[in-house]
């Protein structure tokens, strides 16, 4: 269910969204050289995970670095989900404001989705992969009947020439690194939630997946819209299924591919507000009451009141708080595990050697 969930996880927000602003024509292309750079941080979370079965990052970092140094993490990681749960409700609700039910409050809609996610990370991180066990092929089916349904009005030529300058690949595939797969860090805490190891192919062929089908979609978007036009079109994806007739399949199936994703970014939320609790726990160094829920929840719907040109401004931020947090814990976390290892041993050897004395 581990790779499920990351699979679900790493399309949730990026699909609904859509092409990358930064991409033009050649966004689809940005998103597969931004996974390809990525790899070395899926393999330093993938060795720690399998060194440490079922335990997250603050419980490995308490079992290297004592209760100080898993507060350390904890902290860092409590800000970094909570921050991520803002971004993820703002994005959902803008949209379902947007296109499902434009009469209804933000703030109304991200508490719905808050409290469904909150009720997930209740039942524990099991019941998040089953949750994206059960909607993760209705959308699979969904978008394999846009693509589908998209051919006739493909335009193919959309996708050249392929952008050739240096400063547009460069912004574009730091975007795509930042936001979807600048997050997997989060999935780290489903890992109390898995029975045995978590191996390597569980952390790169959901990313490989996830990659490739965000490629996918973004050329049909590209195709079907247009380089510029897909690139500055918020959820530029929605606006490809209306553009394409879609909608025929049922009385509103406009309304029925935008709930899909929506039932995505539920484990989405789920997952960084597990993080939240998590950290907060580790914090603590005890189970806490679901009163407690309210702290992120706060935090992150002062993310959700921010106009969209500061939240935009943010998001420009956040990976230079993000990607040194990704890359510096786990490099961390390996070398204290080689020093504490390296400590034993030359423990060890002078037990021995006194005894031979």
């Amino acid at each position: 269910m581990f790779a499920l969930a990351s699979l679900l996880f790493y399309l949730a927000n990026a699909y609904i969204q859509g092409n990358l602003r930064s991409g033009g024509q050649s966004a689809w292309l940005m998103v597969v050289a931004g996974a390809v750079l990525l790899l070395p941080f899926f393999l330093l979370l993938s060795a720690v995970s399998s060194r440490h079965p079922g335990k997250d990052l603050p419980a490995v970092a308490g079992q290297l670095w004592g209760m100080a140094g898993q507060r350390v993490v904890s902290g860092l990681l409590f800000l970094y989900g909570t921050l991520l749960l803002g971004r993820s409700l703002s994005c959902f609700t803008r949209f379902v404001s947007a296109y499902i039910l434009p009469d209804t409050p933000r703030i109304l809609m991200a508490t719905l989705l808050f409290a469904l996610a909150a009720l997930l990370v209740r039942r524990g991180a099991a019941a998040i992969g089953r949750w994206a066990g059960i909607v993760l092929p209705v959308v699979f089916l969904m978008i394999g009947l846009a693509i589908a349904a998209s051919i006739s009005v493909c335009r193919p030529e959309a996708l050249m020439p392929i952008e050739t300058e240096r400063g547009k690949w460069l912004r574009g595939i730091r975007e795509s690194v930042v936001f979807p797969f600048g997050e997997p860090l989060a999935m780290c805490t489903l890992l109390t939630g898995v029975k045995g190891t978590v191996r390597r192919r569980h952390w790169v062929l959901p990313w490989l997946g996830a990659a490739l089908l965000l490629a996918l979609t973004f050329a049909r978007n590209t195709m079907v819209l247009g380089g510029e036009l897909s690139a500055v079109l918020p959820f530029a994806t929605h606006h490809a299924d209306s553009v394409m007739g879609y909608s025929s399949f049922s009385l509103r199936v406009e309304a029925l591919t935008s709930l899909i994703p929506a039932a995505a970014g539920i484990l989405e939320a789920a997952v960084f507000l597990h993080l939240a609790v998590c950290s907060m726990e580790a914090m603590a160094g005890r189970k806490l009451h679901g009163a407690f829920y309210l702290i992120p929840a706060g935090l992150a719907g002062a993310i959700i009141l921010l106009p969209g040109g500061q939240l935009m401004a943010w998001e420009g931020y956040w990976g230079w708080f993000s990607l040194p947090l990704q890359a510096a814990l786990p490099v961390a976390l390996l070398l204290g595990e080689r020093m504490q290892k390296r400590m034993r041993r030359k423990i060890l050897a002078r037990r021995l050697k006194r005894g031979l004395e």
